[in-house]
């Protein structure tokens, strides 16, 4: 004879208890793809991103450009020294979203009216028609050249003047 207690068909509480785990699975893996998808990076975009958020939030960014678009040179600071100052205002804020010549012209607008004179006669007229690769590139060769004469007149004066 044949035993009617034991069905080729699962009971509906079997069925319901499978549902309910299938249910649980899947709002398990999208809390594991939530983990991985905030914790984990797969592309270099979203690498900077997470950077930029986490050690550059909007109130410090804002304060960095501040600092740049506000660049002025010091009194009696030299031309080598308000440009080693100005690059370091951009090295630490590299994503100031400025563009090039931008960056260039508020240099040389924080420039007092004597280091200006002294850039332009060293740019061959004004300073300002170069475009960013040739301005930077002067800019560094006087740096370069201030830095070797600072040198070389630091080792005449310790020269004259030995430390005792």
């Amino acid at each position: 004879m044949c035993d009617d207690s034991k069905s080729i068909y699962p009971s509906s509480s079997k069925m319901g208890a499978q549902i309910l785990q299938r249910q649980e699975n899947e709002r398990w893996s999208k809390k594991v793809a939530e983990f991985f998808a905030t914790r984990f990076v797969d592309t270099w975009d979203s690498l900077a991103q997470k950077f930029l958020t986490k050690y550059f939030p909007p109130s410090k960014t804002t304060k960095l450009r501040t600092e740049i678009v506000n660049f002025t040179q010091f009194d009696r600071e030299s031309l080598y020294d308000a440009w080693e100052r100005f690059k370091e205002l951009l090295r630490k804020c590299p994503h100031h979203g400025m563009q090039d010549w931008l960056v260039i012209q508020v240099f040389y607008g924080g420039l007092s009216i004597n280091t200006k004179t002294v850039v332009d006669a060293a740019a061959g007229g004004a300073f300002l028609i170069k475009d960013y690769a040739e301005a930077y590139e002067l800019l560094e060769e006087v740096r370069v050249n201030l830095d070797a004469f600072i040198s070389l007149d630091f080792m005449v004066v310790a020269f004259i003047l030995p430390v005792s």
